[in-house]
């Protein structure tokens, strides 16, 4: 996945699979501390994945796990 970023405490990244589908992440500062991240994949029957980290890289990692997750589900294409 390639990540942008708007500012320093927001990332999103999008990858479309082979049927044009697109899954989508997101990595953001919390307020208190720590990063949450969320995965979602568009026109899918799936429910969208989420989680707190401590670290911004393990955000990262933890958004990109969740979206080959929701890459795996059934009726899922291979990725682009």
């Amino acid at each position: 996945m390639h990540w942008s970023s708007s500012t320093p405490d927001l990332l999103t990244a999008s990858v479309c699979d082979v049927s044009g589908a697109r899954l989508y992440a997101i990595v953001e500062a919390l307020p208190e501390g720590g990063w949450d991240w969320a995965a979602w994949a568009e026109n899918r029957q799936t429910r969208p994945l989420c989680g707190e980290c401590a670290s911004h890289a393990a955000a990262v990692v933890a958004a990109e796990r969740a979206a080959a997750l929701l890459y795996q589900t059934p009726g899922a294409s291979m990725l682009a």
